[in-house]
Protein backbone atom coordinates (compact mmCIF):
# COMPACT_ATOMS: atom_id res chain seq x y z
CA UNK A 1 0.00 0.00 0.00
CA UNK A 2 0.94 3.39 -0.23
CA UNK A 3 -0.34 6.36 2.04
CA UNK A 4 0.97 10.52 2.00
CA UNK A 5 0.50 11.99 5.06
CA UNK A 6 1.72 15.90 5.61
CA UNK A 7 3.49 17.75 8.08
CA UNK A 8 2.37 21.44 8.36
CA UNK A 9 4.71 24.04 7.51
CA UNK A 10 4.09 25.98 11.15
CA UNK A 11 5.16 22.46 12.96
CA UNK A 12 8.10 22.61 10.67
CA UNK A 13 8.83 25.97 11.33
CA UNK A 14 8.84 25.26 15.24
CA UNK A 15 11.27 22.46 14.70
CA UNK A 16 13.90 24.82 12.83
CA UNK A 17 13.58 27.27 15.34
CA UNK A 18 14.18 24.64 18.11
CA UNK A 19 17.14 23.52 16.29
CA UNK A 20 18.43 26.68 16.33
CA UNK A 21 17.36 27.43 20.08
CA UNK A 22 19.16 24.06 21.49
CA UNK A 23 22.24 24.29 18.43
CA UNK A 24 21.05 20.60 17.01
CA UNK A 25 22.34 20.47 13.54
CA UNK A 26 19.54 17.80 12.68
CA UNK A 27 16.09 17.74 11.63
CA UNK A 28 16.19 14.31 10.41
CA UNK A 29 16.89 12.84 14.05
CA UNK A 30 14.00 15.05 15.29
CA UNK A 31 11.83 12.77 12.92
CA UNK A 32 13.84 9.74 13.77
CA UNK A 33 13.61 9.87 17.18
CA UNK A 34 8.98 10.27 16.64
CA UNK A 35 9.49 7.02 14.45
CA UNK A 36 11.57 5.25 17.45
CA UNK A 37 9.39 6.53 20.09
CA UNK A 38 6.35 5.01 18.31
CA UNK A 39 8.03 1.66 17.55
CA UNK A 40 8.88 2.13 21.51
CA UNK A 41 5.23 2.12 22.69
CA UNK A 42 3.81 -0.78 20.53
CA UNK A 43 6.35 -2.90 21.13
CA UNK A 44 6.13 -2.93 25.11
CA UNK A 45 7.52 -0.09 26.02
CA UNK A 46 10.95 -1.59 24.85
CA UNK A 47 14.18 0.72 25.41
CA UNK A 48 16.08 -1.62 22.81
CA UNK A 49 14.50 -0.53 19.82
CA UNK A 50 16.11 -0.80 16.02
CA UNK A 51 15.02 0.48 12.54
CA UNK A 52 16.31 0.75 9.05
CA UNK A 53 18.29 4.12 8.23
CA UNK A 54 19.43 5.33 4.93
CA UNK A 55 22.61 7.57 3.83
CA UNK A 56 23.31 9.01 0.42
CA UNK A 57 26.97 7.92 -0.78
CA UNK A 58 27.17 10.21 -3.87
CA UNK A 59 25.98 13.70 -3.28
CA UNK A 60 28.17 15.98 -4.85
CA UNK A 61 28.70 16.38 -9.26
CA UNK A 62 32.36 14.82 -8.68
CA UNK A 63 30.47 12.06 -7.22
CA UNK A 64 28.31 11.00 -10.05
CA UNK A 65 30.14 8.37 -11.77
CA UNK A 66 31.69 6.88 -8.95
CA UNK A 67 29.72 4.11 -9.39
CA UNK A 68 28.66 1.74 -6.28
CA UNK A 69 25.54 1.99 -4.71
CA UNK A 70 24.01 5.35 -4.45
CA UNK A 71 22.32 5.06 -1.08
CA UNK A 72 23.79 2.70 1.59
CA UNK A 73 21.12 1.09 4.34
CA UNK A 74 22.21 0.91 7.93
CA UNK A 75 20.30 -0.42 10.79
CA UNK A 76 20.29 1.77 13.69
CA UNK A 77 20.00 0.53 16.94
CA UNK A 78 19.57 2.82 20.15
CA UNK A 79 18.94 1.55 23.85
CA UNK A 80 17.18 4.65 25.47
CA UNK A 81 15.19 4.37 29.06
CA UNK A 82 11.95 6.28 29.53
CA UNK A 83 14.09 8.41 32.16
CA UNK A 84 16.25 9.69 28.99
CA UNK A 85 14.81 13.28 28.07
CA UNK A 86 13.47 14.32 24.22
CA UNK A 87 16.95 16.10 24.11
CA UNK A 88 18.95 13.59 25.35
CA UNK A 89 17.61 10.81 23.07
CA UNK A 90 18.56 13.52 20.51
CA UNK A 91 22.01 14.06 21.46
CA UNK A 92 22.97 10.05 21.96
CA UNK A 93 21.30 9.41 19.01
CA UNK A 94 23.27 12.01 17.56
CA UNK A 95 26.37 10.41 18.78
CA UNK A 96 25.28 6.93 17.22
CA UNK A 97 24.48 8.11 13.64
CA UNK A 98 27.80 9.54 13.69
CA UNK A 99 29.29 6.14 14.68
CA UNK A 100 27.26 4.20 11.77
CA UNK A 101 28.17 7.28 9.47
CA UNK A 102 31.86 5.85 9.38
CA UNK A 103 31.49 2.56 8.48
CA UNK A 104 28.95 3.28 5.62
CA UNK A 105 31.44 1.68 2.90
CA UNK A 106 30.70 -1.28 4.55
CA UNK A 107 28.69 -3.43 1.98
CA UNK A 108 25.08 -3.25 2.85
CA UNK A 109 24.35 -6.96 1.61
CA UNK A 110 27.39 -8.07 3.70
CA UNK A 111 26.07 -6.86 6.43
CA UNK A 112 22.69 -8.05 6.19
CA UNK A 113 24.50 -11.73 5.39
CA UNK A 114 26.34 -11.28 8.94
CA UNK A 115 23.31 -10.94 11.03
CA UNK A 116 21.06 -13.67 9.48
CA UNK A 117 24.02 -15.19 10.56
CA UNK A 118 24.68 -14.34 13.46
CA UNK A 119 21.09 -14.18 15.17
CA UNK A 120 20.09 -17.65 13.19
CA UNK A 121 17.48 -15.43 11.20
CA UNK A 122 16.12 -16.58 7.87
CA UNK A 123 15.85 -14.87 4.51
CA UNK A 124 12.57 -12.54 4.75
CA UNK A 125 12.94 -12.65 8.52
CA UNK A 126 14.21 -8.87 10.32
CA UNK A 127 14.57 -6.89 13.37
CA UNK A 128 14.16 -3.53 11.73
CA UNK A 129 11.12 -3.86 9.85
CA UNK A 130 10.77 -0.32 9.54
CA UNK A 131 13.02 2.19 7.27
CA UNK A 132 12.92 5.76 7.05
CA UNK A 133 14.66 7.91 4.74
CA UNK A 134 14.64 11.97 5.04
CA UNK A 135 15.58 13.84 1.83
CA UNK A 136 14.02 16.98 1.72
CA UNK A 137 15.11 18.74 -1.47
CA UNK A 138 12.94 21.99 -1.96
CA UNK A 139 10.52 21.42 -4.64
CA UNK A 140 10.57 25.21 -5.21
CA UNK A 141 13.34 26.67 -7.67
CA UNK A 142 14.78 30.50 -7.67
CA UNK A 143 12.99 31.71 -10.95
CA UNK A 144 9.76 30.51 -9.84
CA UNK A 145 9.80 26.92 -11.21
CA UNK A 146 7.69 24.51 -9.10
CA UNK A 147 7.40 21.00 -9.19
CA UNK A 148 5.54 18.20 -6.88
CA UNK A 149 6.77 14.61 -6.14
CA UNK A 150 4.74 11.57 -5.85
CA UNK A 151 5.57 7.95 -5.17
CA UNK A 152 3.41 4.90 -6.44
CA UNK A 153 3.59 1.66 -5.21
CA UNK A 154 4.14 -1.20 -7.95
CA UNK A 155 1.95 -3.63 -5.96
CA UNK A 156 5.11 -4.97 -3.43
CA UNK A 157 7.36 -4.81 -1.05
CA UNK A 158 10.14 -5.94 1.01
CA UNK A 159 9.71 -4.85 4.43
CA UNK A 160 6.71 -3.51 6.68
CA UNK A 161 7.04 0.03 5.78
CA UNK A 162 9.22 2.61 4.64
CA UNK A 163 8.65 6.06 5.48
CA UNK A 164 10.34 8.57 3.07
CA UNK A 165 10.31 12.21 4.53
CA UNK A 166 10.12 15.07 1.50
CA UNK A 167 9.92 18.90 0.99
CA UNK A 168 5.57 18.94 0.50
CA UNK A 169 4.93 21.78 -1.76
CA UNK A 170 7.48 24.56 -1.52
CA UNK A 171 5.55 26.37 1.34
CA UNK A 172 7.11 25.03 3.93
CA UNK A 173 5.55 21.65 5.10
CA UNK A 174 7.02 18.25 4.61
CA UNK A 175 5.44 15.41 2.96
CA UNK A 176 5.89 12.02 4.27
CA UNK A 177 5.47 8.91 1.94
CA UNK A 178 4.49 5.62 3.42
CA UNK A 179 5.11 2.11 1.50
CA UNK A 180 3.52 -0.69 3.21
CA UNK A 181 2.67 -4.17 3.53
CA UNK A 182 -1.06 -4.42 3.63
CA UNK A 183 -0.61 -7.35 5.88
CA UNK A 184 1.64 -6.54 8.54
CA UNK A 185 1.08 -3.18 8.47
CA UNK A 186 -2.70 -2.10 7.88
CA UNK A 187 -3.52 1.84 7.01
CA UNK A 188 -4.91 2.13 10.45
CA UNK A 189 -1.25 1.92 11.73
CA UNK A 190 0.05 4.30 9.28
CA UNK A 191 -2.53 6.24 10.61
CA UNK A 192 -1.79 6.10 14.11
CA UNK A 193 2.10 6.13 13.51
CA UNK A 194 2.21 9.91 11.64
CA UNK A 195 -0.40 11.10 14.30
CA UNK A 196 1.84 9.81 17.24
CA UNK A 197 5.15 11.15 15.39
CA UNK A 198 3.53 14.73 14.97
CA UNK A 199 2.30 14.85 18.53
CA UNK A 200 6.12 13.54 19.94
CA UNK A 201 7.56 16.09 17.94
CA UNK A 202 5.04 19.08 19.01
CA UNK A 203 5.81 17.65 22.17
CA UNK A 204 9.10 17.63 22.38
CA UNK A 205 10.35 20.67 21.19
CA UNK A 206 7.74 22.50 23.58
CA UNK A 207 9.12 21.11 26.56
CA UNK A 208 13.12 19.13 25.53
CA UNK A 209 12.95 17.78 29.55
CA UNK A 210 9.96 15.81 28.38
CA UNK A 211 10.86 12.11 28.65
CA UNK A 212 10.49 9.47 26.64
CA UNK A 213 8.60 7.76 29.10
CA UNK A 214 5.68 10.73 29.13
CA UNK A 215 6.00 10.87 25.37
CA UNK A 216 4.96 6.89 25.59
CA UNK A 217 2.18 7.63 27.75
CA UNK A 218 0.44 9.81 25.28
CA UNK A 219 -2.68 7.84 23.84
CA UNK A 220 -2.81 5.93 20.40
CA UNK A 221 -5.72 5.93 18.21
CA UNK A 222 -8.56 3.59 19.95
CA UNK A 223 -8.45 1.08 17.12
CA UNK A 224 -4.58 0.27 17.36
CA UNK A 225 -4.73 0.43 21.14
CA UNK A 226 -7.60 -2.32 20.72
CA UNK A 227 -5.38 -4.16 18.23
CA UNK A 228 -2.66 -3.96 20.22
CA UNK A 229 -4.27 -4.94 23.80
CA UNK A 230 -5.91 -7.49 22.37
CA UNK A 231 -9.13 -6.54 22.74
CA UNK A 232 -11.90 -5.67 20.05
CA UNK A 233 -11.07 -6.93 16.60
CA UNK A 234 -7.74 -7.55 14.77
CA UNK A 235 -6.48 -7.94 11.50
CA UNK A 236 -5.88 -11.38 11.24
CA UNK A 237 -5.39 -14.67 13.29
CA UNK A 238 -2.89 -15.23 16.17
CA UNK A 239 -1.61 -13.12 19.21
CA UNK A 240 -1.57 -9.28 18.88
CA UNK A 241 0.56 -7.70 16.86
CA UNK A 242 3.68 -5.67 17.42
CA UNK A 243 5.15 -3.25 14.74
CA UNK A 244 8.60 -4.43 14.62
CA UNK A 245 11.30 -2.11 15.53
CA UNK A 246 13.07 -4.40 18.08
CA UNK A 247 16.79 -5.24 18.47
CA UNK A 248 18.13 -8.78 17.52
CA UNK A 249 19.61 -8.49 21.77
CA UNK A 250 16.39 -8.22 23.29
CA UNK A 251 15.65 -11.08 25.88
CA UNK A 252 14.99 -14.76 24.46
CA UNK A 253 11.52 -14.39 25.96
CA UNK A 254 10.71 -11.29 23.75
CA UNK A 255 8.50 -12.17 20.81
CA UNK A 256 9.85 -13.78 17.51
CA UNK A 257 10.67 -11.26 15.10
CA UNK A 258 8.34 -9.97 12.33
CA UNK A 259 8.60 -11.12 8.72
CA UNK A 260 9.32 -8.04 6.86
Amino acid sequence: GHIVKVVSASDVERCEEFLVEQRFPSLQLVFALALRTYLATVNDRTPDVTFGGTLARRGTIEEKRTGGSRVHHFDFRTVLPETTTFMEALEEMLDKQSQHYRHMDFPSVEAINMGLEAFGQHPGITYSGVLMTFQTLAVALDDGLTFRTMWYGNGATAIAAYLTVMDDDGTGGLRCYWEHSLTRMPATYIDDAHDFMVRVIRAGIERPTITLGELMDMPLRSVVQAQLTGTGSRHGAGPRRRIRGRSPHESPRAAAPARG
